[in-house]
C-alpha cells in the first residue's frame, strides 16, 4: 500500500467522538515522531474507500468502517496510551506503511 500519509478518524456523526479521537492521534503520532500523517475526522455516512492510507473507529463501528480499507479501533477514545499501542502495533504489522 506504501506509506500512510493521511488518517481518517471516523465516527457514527462525524463531530464530538471523531474529533476528540482525530485531536489524540495527532498528538500520539507526534509523539511517535510521526507527525507529517496528516490526520482528519469524519462521519461513517461520509466516509469511502480510498480516503485515507489508514482508518480509525471506535470499537463499535470497527466492523462497519473496515470495508473502507486499513483500519484499527479504539475503544476508549481519549486514551492516549490506548491509541499508542494500537498504532504501534499496526505499524509493526505493516512496516512498509511507516
Amino acid at each position: 500500500m506504501g506509506k500512510v500519509k493521511k488518517v481518517l478518524c471516523v465516527c457514527q456523526a462525524g463531530l464530538g467522538s471523531s474529533l476528540i479521537l482525530g485531536m489524540n492521534v495527532e498528538k500520539v503520532l507526534e509523539a511517535m515522531g510521526k507527525g507529517d500523517i496528516r490526520v482528519e475526522h469524519t462521519s461513517i455516512g461520509d466516509t469511502t474507500a480510498g480516503q485515507a492510507d489508514l482508518y480509525i473507529a471506535g470499537g463499535d463501528i470497527y466492523e462497519q468502517v473496515k470495508v473502507f480499507g486499513p483500519c484499527v479501533a479504539i475503544h476508549n477514545l481519549v486514551n492516549k496510551n490506548e491509541i499508542r499501542e494500537v498504532l504501534e502495533k499496526y505499524f509493526e504489522e505493516n512496516p512498509d506503511e511507516e
